[in-house]
């Protein structure tokens, strides 16, 4: 992680795991996610909105223009029981 320029202070991951970069600093939202609807823009592959799954959020629906994320998004959200 690139430390901002002139920093009196040390920039520290707060998650960790294959989709750390991705998940960097979403750890408050996600724990507000229980019982709530998730809109991920940009969703690519819909990792992000599968941590939000995972942490109970009632729906979560993602857009993209990478046809085959969607696609791959769709295959991963498919298994899972609603």
């Amino acid at each position: 992680m690139m430390q901002p320029l002139n920093a009196s202070y040390k920039v520290q991951r707060r998650v960790a795991g294959p989709n750390n970069i991705r998940l960097d600093g979403i750890t408050d939202l996600v724990a507000r996610a229980k019982g709530k609807s998730v809109f991920d823009i940009g969703c690519n592959r819909g990792m992000v909105g599968y941590e939000f799954y995972q942490n109970y959020a009632a729906i979560v629906h993602g857009c993209d223009i990478y046809e085959q994320g969607i696609d791959a998004a769709r295959e991963w959200f498919g298994d899972l029981r609603t």
